[in-house]
């Protein structure tokens, strides 16, 4: 039974072999690998600023750790930042509601209709005036966050371009 099973194969191999000599020999009369070729000049230039950039496998590996590692670097602080802003923000949240609740207390205990028109203009003034300075607050975190997150992705790049320039 074995006998007959790798007979079958090879007889299925045989018009593939052929396939393939005759296809080889009509590239070859026809003159198409020159055609298919790439430059061996532009090859050998390609591998010249590779080993010289780059001097063996291990080299090349290091330099690609260390960019995956400025990106997990630049993610932590940005993932830290991020819970910054969100603390501010649930914190400024909470004292809002708090407000909110403490001027509608003193609006509903009000005796004249006077007084609640000068509570309301009192509190929306005081919100206006945190909305800007909490506005300004998240602005300059935000600036924060963006410039210490790139720092070490922009160090890396400055690396990178060093590094390639003086090989070439």
């Amino acid at each position: 039974m074995a006998d007959a099973s790798v007979t079958a194969a090879k007889t299925r191999k045989a018009p593939a072999r052929s396939v393939a000599k005759s296809a080889a020999a009509t590239v070859e009369s026809t003159g198409a690998p020159e055609m298919i070729a790439p430059p061996t000049p532009t090859i050998e230039k390609a591998a010249k600023m590779a080993t010289s950039t780059f001097g063996n496998y291990e080299e090349l590996a290091s330099f690609g750790k260390a960019n995956i590692d400025a990106l997990v670097q630049a993610n932590t602080v940005f993932v830290k930042g991020i819970e910054e802003l969100s603390r501010e923000f649930f914190g400024l949240t909470q004292a809002s509601f708090e407000s909110a609740a403490a001027a509608t207390t003193a609006m509903l205990a009000a005796k004249s209709l006077k007084d609640v028109v000068e509570l309301n203009a009192d509190f929306t003034k005081s919100q206006y005036e945190k909305l800007v300075a909490n506005t300004t607050k998240f602005s300059e975190l935000s600036a924060k966050l963006a410039s210490e997150t790139a720092a070490p992705l922009a160090a890396r790049a400055n690396h990178v371009v060093s590094t390639v320039t003086h090989a070439a």
